[in-house]
Formats: C-alpha cells, structure tokens, sequence
C-alpha cells in the first residue's frame, strides 16, 4: 500500500508502529556497540558503513571504501583508514561505570549520524526520511536513559553487561513518527477502525483465506477444552472474523469500496473473499496507471554518436586482446562497461574469493612455474582467501589435475618451451593485438606450437574449437598470427588443454610427427588466422563507432556477467513486442 499511494503521489498517514531496534538509525548505533564489543570486525562494519544513514552509505567515497576494505577481509581491529573517529569509542570496552554515565555515553553515538542539509525543493520522502530519523535517535536516547534509571544501584559495570539490557530494551520499544497530517489517506488495521469515520472507505486484500482467515482447532486444546476454560474456540474466531468484516465496511458515511488483487505473486488468479458474496455492489474494472513524475526519455539506438566521444574510443582501444574483442563479440555492452568505463565488480566476500577464476589462475601459475605448493600457498594468501574445508578440497583437486597434466604424455615433442610469452604486434596502422601465451613450443625447422590451459573440461573445449571455427571466438587465431608476426616462427598449430576432470587436448595443427590425431593443412591454419583477424577487425569498427547496445551472442552467459543487473537485456524482448526501437 505504502509503495503504491506513493507511486501515484497521494500523502497518507500510516497508524502502525515497529521496533525501535529495526529503523536503520537505531540499528546502525547498535551495530557499533556491537562491533566495538566484538573488536571491530571489518565485515560487520562494513554492513554498518553501507547504509545510507550513516552518511557514508549510497556514495561514490563509500563505495570506494567498501572495495577497498572488503579485498583486506578476513581482517579486524582499528585503526581504520577513513574511519579514525571510530578510535575514541575503543577505550569503552574496558572501562566499568555506573549506569548513568554509560547511559549518557552512548546517547552520544548520535553524533555518528550526519545532520541533514535542508535545501529548497526537498522531496516529500526525503523529509520523512529525517523526520522518522530524528524520532528514532530521540527514542535510542528515551531507550538510554531509561536503561540507565533500571539500572541505578547495581554499581559499577562494563559495557558488554550494560548493554545486554540496553539492546533488549530496544527491541521492547516501539516507534511512532508524528504525524499530525489530516487531509491525507489515513491506512489502519480493522481493529483500529472501530473508533473512526471517514467519508469514503477502502477495504483492500478482500481474498479468500487472507480475509476472513480460516481459524482451527487446537491441536493441543481442543474448543472443548477451550470452552470449559472460558477461552475463545474456533468457531468463536470465525465469528470475529464476520464481525470485523461488517465493521470494516460501516465505517464510511458515503462510499465503500471493496477490493482484492486478481492475481498472486505466481501471477495465478485469486478467489475473492466469500465475504463479498451477498453484498449489492457496483463492479469497476477501471484500470489507472500513476503519472509518471518525470518525461520519458526519446529510445536511443544502442550506439554513441557524439564526434568527441568516437574519437576517445579510437584512442582509448587502439591495442586490444582477444580476451577483449571476444567479450565484445559475446555482448557489445558487456564491452562497454568492462573495457570502456571499466566498472569493477564488487569484489567478493572472503568465502567466494577462490571461484573459478581464481582456480584457473592458480592452475596457470604452477603450470608455468611447476611448483604447486608454493604456488597456492602464495596466491591463497595475497587473495587472502581463509583456511577452510572448500580451500583444501578445491586444493586437493586442484593438486590432481596438476599432477595429471604432469604424467600427460599426449603431447610430448621434445620440442623447445617457452611459458608465459607476452605479445604485442599491429594488425593495422590503427589497431594492435596484445595478449600472453601459455606456452609455445618450437621446432627443430622453426615451427611454432602455440598451448593454451583451460581449467574446462571436454565438452567446453570442444565447444570452444567449435566456436572459433564457426568465427565467433578469434584467440586461437590471434595466437597464431602473434606467433608469426612476433616471434618470427612459422605456425605449425594451436592447441587448447582442457584441464578439468582429465586432460584432453583439442585444437588445430599440421601433421606433425608425434601428433597425429588432429589433421589440419597449411591453409586450413592460415584461414583460422586470416578469419581472427578479419573480426578483430570488424569488432574495433564497431567499438570506435560507438556500439554498446546490450546483445548478448548467447544468452545463457548473461548469468555469468558482471553487469547483467544494469543492461536491461531482459526487457529487449518485450520491447519490441510492443512496437519499440
């Protein structure tokens, strides 16, 4: 009701109260307590810092603070950047006085909430906002002082044992915010109305089993029982159920209007109360819709037009990787905001941090270093990821797989290795490639292997060779192009190995001696380079003129992107069904 009166800007006045303890000013000052008590740990204190009561929640200097602190997590204690105010309120914990004094102190935590600045034009809910924040640090202190008179005469105590009675004392407490508004929609229960009438009347959630609610028998004291004991029984409960309804639609002296919603949140329809059953009524099947409070922005192309703009683009994309332009080929807007405006995601809590990104980087190094001990104990630490039993069973099958591709004898040439090679070489005057490649074995007759690790079992491998062969992946043919162009080598094949479950090996290559499974020719590799090239080409065309609409190549790895809760993909569809651009 509270969402809907808003969205059509009608003022009401709502007749209900909750605890103290849940409004975020009371529960931002109890979760300092809390964290003082509990040694300032940074993950709570990062809940507490995030909301935007404490002046610090929902902007650009608290966002970057909350990056920041979370990639320290696991972590405790003070001092903490940006946050030095915190230090003064330390000392509490081992300080005992009496309740009084303890009482004052805390309601000094008030201070921790930033005054308003009122300006002209402040907004209907902003002005609730304080107010009902004003009457919240007016009630933690009520709730301070009270505490501190209950207490009187115990002594001297710690903090810890004042506030047990404290925080009990705020969930025991209800708040109400002033209202004194009339000329507004006044929403009450139906037990409230007993004392009220107004000219017109709505009676909402008319649905059947919601209003009137079916009341049964005690399990445990039958009616029988219950009647004996001079207690209401069921049917007594189903009565008060009718009484209430016919109170309801009395307390208006010109209309009533009665409604319920016709479908569920499942979208199934609903059955209407029995209740309205038997009444005369006028049926409206008039449907409105809330103004909206601002005009509708003209639909826009998906693309950047501005000349300024295009131009930055060039400049700022003038090197790519293939992990870039395939991110482009996959969703042009998942380009955008990754590449072009690079927005972060939120990086993760502790528990989440050995995802499998992190795996696969893990699996990369002690490949390349060919010690995985040391490799994930040094990874494990810098991401401060905590000791756990996932850690060590992601471990001990990390552990497998290296030791699996250890023992491979699938590819085994004898060839000259070289790991981890960085490349760079221009594709165009406008345009350059830069990447790394795993591994690139050489040949007596200067031939090059290019190897690319993949922590992917079977079917993705072979779904990614797929992928590139129908033009819609270009790594495979970058590396070889970065192989010839860089390296000076003659491109004899490029094969990816996949690393989970088993090691597989899949790919393109010429017949080479020792590798004959996978048949390729010499311009069948060519083509691969010629098609990689001709994409990253046409993709760089498309970044410099500006394309950032949100279609993705398929869909399903929507799920696994960033940025899926700000593309709107999902309303593309329904878009164009109602004739949209």
């Amino acid at each position: 009701l509270e969402t809907t009166l808003a969205r059509f800007g009608i003022p009401a006045r709502f007749y209900f109260s909750d605890s103290l303890a849940t409004h975020p000013a009371a529960t931002y000052l109890s979760g300092l307590v809390r964290a003082m008590l509990e040694g300032w740990d940074h993950a709570s204190l990062l809940t507490l810092l995030r909301m935007p009561v404490s002046g610090l929640g929902a902007t650009l200097a608290g966002d970057r603070f909350d990056f920041a602190l979370r990639e320290r997590l696991p972590n405790a204690g003070l001092p903490l950047p940006g946050m030095e105010s915190l230090a003064k309120l330390d000392p509490w914990r081992q300080d005992r006085l009496d309740s009084q004094d303890w009482a004052a102190r805390l309601k000094s935590l008030g201070s921790f909430v930033p005054e308003p600045v009122v300006t002209d034009r402040t907004s209907r809910e902003q002005m609730h906002v304080w107010r009902s924040t004003a009457a919240a640090l007016d009630a933690f202190d009520a709730t301070m002082d009270a505490t501190g008179a209950a207490l009187a005469g115990a002594g001297r105590m710690t903090l810890e044992q004042f506030w047990q009675q404290a925080d009990l004392a705020l969930e025991l407490e209800s708040l109400r915010v002033a209202d004194r508004r009339r000329n507004v929609v006044h929403v009450v229960d139906v037990f409230e109305a007993r004392q009220w009438e107004w000219p017109i009347v709505f009676v909402c959630g008319l649905v059947e089993r919601h209003f009137p609610q079916y009341h049964r028998e005690d399990p445990l004291l039958n009616d029988a029982a219950r009647r004996r004991a001079g207690l209401k029984t069921s049917a007594d409960q189903q009565t008060e159920e009718r009484f209430l309804f016919e109170l309801a639609i009395t307390r208006a002296t010109e209309e009533v209007v009665l409604s319920h919603a016709r479908f569920n949140e499942k979208g199934e329809k609903t059955l209407p109360s029995f209740f309205v059953q038997g009444i005369e009524a006028v049926a409206c099947e008039t449907r409105v819709r809330p103004k909206p409070l601002r005009e509708r922005p003209l639909v826009t192309s998906g693309s950047i037009q501005d000349s300024a703009l295009l131009e930055r683009l060039a400049h700022t994309h003038r090197t790519l990787s293939p992990t870039s332009i395939e991110s482009f080929l996959q969703c042009p807007f998942q380009f955008f905001a990754a590449k072009t405006l690079r927005l972060r995601a939120r990086p993760p809590a502790p528990r989440d941090r050995l995802d499998q990104l992190v795996q696969g980087s893990i699996l990369h190094r002690a490949l390349a270093e060919r010690d995985f001990d040391r490799v994930f104990a040094e990874e494990i630490r810098r991401a401060r990821i905590p000791a756990s039993y996932r850690t060590e069973a992601v471990r001990l099958e990390l552990l497998r797989h290296f030791e699996a591709f250890l023992e491979d004898r699938q590819v085994a040439l004898g060839w000259d290795s070289r790991v981890e090679e960085k490349f760079s070489f221009p594709l165009n005057p406008l345009l350059s490639i830069t990447g790394r490649i795993d591994r690139l074995d050489t040949g007596p007759q200067n031939e090059a292997l290019v190897i690319d690790y993949k922590h992917s079992a079977a079917n993705k491998i072979r779904e990614r060779v797929d992928q590139t062969d129908s033009g819609n992946l270009v790594q495979g043919g970058l590396y070889l192009l970065a192989a010839d162009r860089q390296f000076g080598l003659v491109p004899a094949g490029m094969l990816y190995c996949g690393l989970r479950k088993e090691v597989v090996w899949d790919g393109w290559h010429v017949p080479i001696p020792g590798l004959e499974k996978i048949g390729e020719t010499r311009a069948g590799l060519e083509e691969l380079m010629d098609t990689a090239a001709a994409k990253a080409v046409a993709s760089f065309e498309a970044i410099t003129a500006g394309r950032i609409a949100p279609q993705p190549a398929e869909a399903k790895k929507c799920a696994w992107c960033d940025f899926r809760d700000i593309c709107r993909v999902e309303t593309a569809a329904t878009v164009l069904r109602a004739g949209g651009v």
